[in-house]
């Protein structure tokens, strides 16, 4: 979406584009911080330590919605349901459907 601006570690490290996200978490430490920086590296096992686990276990779907998948799903699921009603019934979205209702226009 932004062409200027470099892809995500995580999303890199996914694609097997190592030397790549390495690159990235090198500029986004600054400091004249090189790939071999120890930080760096650090950085970049953290990151990919993570995302092996996360590949390690698969959920189905089934198991996500009944709460038998990793913690704070369920949770996560709700609170962005009950965000998008909210939403919904805001005082912005509700004053202009019930001025159209009218027959005024905003």
């Amino acid at each position: 979406m932004c062409p200027f601006l470099p892809d995500s570690p995580r999303l890199l490290i996914r694609k097997e584009k190592h030397a790549e996200a390495l690159e990235v978490l090198a500029a986004l430490e600054g400091n004249g911080a090189t790939q071999k920086s120890p930080s760096v590296l650090t950085q970049y096992a953290i990151i990919k330590d993570i995302m092996d686990k996360e590949r390690a276990t698969e959920y189905s779907w089934w198991q996500l919605v009944t709460g038998r998948g990793p913690s704070g799903v369920v949770r996560r699921m709700v609170l962005g349901a009950w965000m998008q009603c909210m939403n919904q019934v805001s005082p912005p979205s509700s004053c202009n459907s019930s001025v159209r209702g009218r027959g005024l226009t905003t």
